[in-house]
Order: structure tokens, then sequence, then C-alpha cells
């Protein structure tokens, strides 16, 4: 089975050596104008879920914002 390298650790199904292990992956096709770089093409996971841990700082960061403001 091919592995699949994942650089976004906020994944559910990312593992600490930054593998998918989701079963079936799907990724989609993105075209999109910069204004430095010109064009840049990439293909974007479609099975992406957020994991528990990273919810938990992202509300608590949110909520922190909300605090200071």
């Amino acid at each position: 089975m091919t592995k699949v390298y994942c650089a976004d650790v906020s994944c559910k199904y990312v593992n600490d050596k930054g593998v998918c292990t989701q079963k079936k992956i799907g990724l989609g096709w993105i075209s999109v104008v910069t204004v430095n770089d010109g064009r840049q093409e990439f293909h974007r996971c479609k099975m992406y879920e957020e994991s528990e841990s990273a919810r938990e700082i992202r509300k608590f960061f949110e909520k922190q914002k909300t605090i200071h403001n």
C-alpha cells in the first residue's frame, strides 16, 4: 500500500510520523491566483476531519480571544 504523507497535524487521520491512516483518500485539484507567486496549483484532501485535540486547542484560543477583547 502506498504511504501518503500529510503536513496537516490537526487531521485525525495523521499519525505521529505524518502518515495518513485513512483507508481511502480523495483529492481535489485547486488552482489559486496569488499576489506574488502567480498561479499556485495543489491537491486538497477531501477526507480531512479535525482531531479532538486540535478542536480543544482551537476552542481554548477562541475563548482566550473573547476574554481579552
